[in-house]
């Protein structure tokens, strides 16, 4: 049985206007509340209405902060896996790598032995792989049986040891955090619903006095933006579509943006990317950064993707998988 109406006044916008967008769900309710609140002063019929709302509000308030706050942790974590690998490749792979040469020639048997692919495995690659490719170094370096051997596989073992706790704690984190979201996203649908119930409700309390004008000045209308249908399209003052790397970070856009810049974005991949803007090419990716799950579009303004600041020169995106390739697409309409 197919339960999704057809008829649009019974649809669910504020659910289809938050998909994918906890921080749009959290300034369109966080709005709502305040304002019904407000009107509860003088309306006190409402008060059930607020006091539903706000219970479903609270909770996920309360998820959205432990998801940002996880996050962040996930992202200093991830800044320590990363300076870990860039360390490998810098400098420690080819210290290694002349420290064995020191006792066996680079085309002698005992040196293949060793390092049958030279270097190469250690310079790209998923970093598990690259993690294996050390261990694997460090037993043939053992099995080796060279006493003069004896610093290298201290250091080899140091930077093992820290790496994989590092990555360890990384993942762990990273699964807290897919958790953290599917909890935050059963508490979205959860306050949906009860936004979607309480607004015919307050259109029946307004009726009664011819007074439904009212009704505009409970909701952030900007927030009840569609998404963009896939296969639409806008109009485009900006555009331009990346390819990022895992973990890669990328300008998307460059330009003068403020809060009420509006923008179509698109994440045509299997990737996980965020986005947001800055001042600058470099800036870290913020806690509360718009995620865009693989293979969705969406509308977004300025006061979604930035941190309160009055103007904004870059429109950043990230590919925070670890090992799928990732493309984005965006389009500025309008300043």
């Amino acid at each position: 049985m197919n339960n999704e109406p057809t008829w649009s006044l019974l649809r669910n916008t504020f659910d289809n206007v938050t998909k994918n967008n906890f921080k749009r769900a959290f300034l369109l309710s966080r709005d709502h509340r305040d304002k019904l609140k407000g009107f509860v002063a003088t309306e006190p019929t409402l008060l059930p209405n607020y006091q539903a709302f706000n219970a479903d509000f609270e909770a996920f308030e309360v998820q959205y902060q432990a998801v940002n706050s996880n996050f962040g942790l996930y992202q200093g974590q991830t800044m320590q896996v990363e300076n870990a690998f860039g360390d490998l490749i810098s400098t420690l792979a080819r210290k290694w790598d002349v420290m064995v040469q020191v006792e066996y020639d680079q085309n002698s048997p005992e040196y293949k032995m060793i390092l049958p692919d030279g270097r190469r495995l250690f310079q790209s690659g998923p970093y598990d792989i690259r993690l294996a490719a050390v261990g694997s170094l460090l037993n043939n370096i053992q099995n080796s049986n060279n006493p003069n051997f004896g610093a290298l596989i201290a250091s080899i073992q140091t930077w093992l040891n820290n790496t994989q706790a590092v990555r360890t704690t990384q993942q762990q984190t990273e699964a807290q955090d897919q958790s953290l979201r599917q909890d935050l996203e059963s508490k979205r649908q959860k306050m949906m619903q009860t936004m979607h119930t309480t607004f015919f409700a307050l259109c029946y309390h307004f009726a009664q006095t011819d007074d439904l004008v009212k009704m505009e000045t409970l909701y952030e209308l900007k927030y009840l933006r569609s998404n963009t249908a896939k296969g639409t399209t806008t109009p485009a003052t900006q555009q331009n579509t990346v390819t990022l790397l895992p973990q890669e970070q990328k300008v998307l856009l460059k330009g003068s943006f403020t809060e009420n810049s509006l923008f179509e974005l698109k994440n045509t991949s299997s990737a996980s990317l965020m986005f947001w803007l800055a001042n600058s090419e470099s800036a870290p990716m913020p806690n509360d950064a718009f995620n865009l799950a693989a293979n969705e579009n969406s509308s977004s303004d300025g006061a979604e993707l930035g941190n309160g600041s009055a103007t904004y020169t870059h429109l950043l995106v990230k590919n925070v998988d670890d090992t799928e390739t990732g493309k984005a697409e965006a389009i500025f309409t309008a300043s």
